[in-house]
């Protein structure tokens, strides 16, 4: 682990902090270039991600605190500190989404084509924030010693300053399947979609089903049985997302035959 990434004189630079800008110059960079391809211009992108990353951040931190309140119960303060570690993704899907439609509203652009375009910048974004967290030593795995029952032995692993004992790699595993989403969302299909929000979805139901993995592999409290709040979230996300799809996929179908309909049906989105 590496808490601190290097130092400037008597600044110390953190690895978790570095890996978040990172993160997020990343997948403004990215919605800039998939901007274009949809004939919006750099500076309606940059607007639109910078109050969208503002928005996510606060959605990010308050959901996190929220689904981990016994631990800040006895210390209410130390939910502020976010430079300490502890985003959800979720939480930021849901703040940065209400800016993206009241942005979308505002210019009269389709809302979906908006989720479209910085869908791939999410996935990439998420893909090296990880790094920071691996880096940090949070968001760790169980003992190595007790994944599959032990099967694969406990003399490997990743050490945290947050917990004893050597862990399963949890987070490089999440940066790995979210760089293989942020792949799949650049494929052809995906850059001239005949409806808007068919990237997003994908992306949507994508990232559900890796967290609904790899929370297999990190330690926390399950909510019941061997399932966690994430779990559950992502449960509820991956059968939404999946059924918004179809909706979707047969939606356009129909707009084939009928381009009145389309028209209609897809102006608004």
């Amino acid at each position: 682990m590496r808490p601190v990434l290097f130092n400037l004189g008597p600044l110390a630079v953190y690895s978790w902090g570095f890996f978040l800008d990172l993160a997020v110059a990343a997948g403004v960079v990215v919605a800039v270039i998939e901007g274009r391809r949809r004939g919006v211009s750099a500076t309606e992108v940059l607007n639109l991600s910078l109050f969208a990353t503002l928005a996510g951040l606060v959605g990010a931190r308050f959901l996190y605190v929220l689904v981990e309140w016994p631990a800040y119960r006895a210390d209410p303060a130390g939910a502020f500190s976010i430079f300490e570690g502890g985003l959800s993704l979720y939480g930021a899907l849901l703040g940065g989404a209400a800016i993206v439609f009241w942005s979308a509203r505002r210019r009269g652009r389709p809302f979906f084509m908006y989720l479209d375009l910085l869908a791939p910048g999410m996935a990439l974004g998420s893909a090296i924030g990880r790094v920071g967290c691996t880096l940090r030593g949070c968001c760790y795995g169980h003992l190595t010693a007790g994944v599959f029952g032990g099967a694969w032995g406990g003399a490997w692993g990743l050490t945290t300053p947050l917990a004893d004992g050597l862990r399963f790699p949890a987070q490089p595993l999440e940066a790995f399947l979210d760089l293989a989403i942020f792949a799949t969302l650049l494929l052809p299909v995906f850059r001239r979609p005949r409806v808007h929000g068919l990237r997003f979805l994908v992306y949507l139901a994508l990232y559900a089903l890796v967290r609904l993995v790899t929370e297999f592999f990190r330690e926390g409290e399950p909510l019941w049985g061997w399932l966690t709040v994430t779990q559950a979230f992502s449960l509820a996300v991956l059968g939404l997302s999946l059924a918004a799809l179809v909706r979707l996929v047969r939606a356009g179908r129909l707009a084939n035959d009928r381009p009145a309909l389309a028209s209609r049906t897809f102006r608004r989105l």
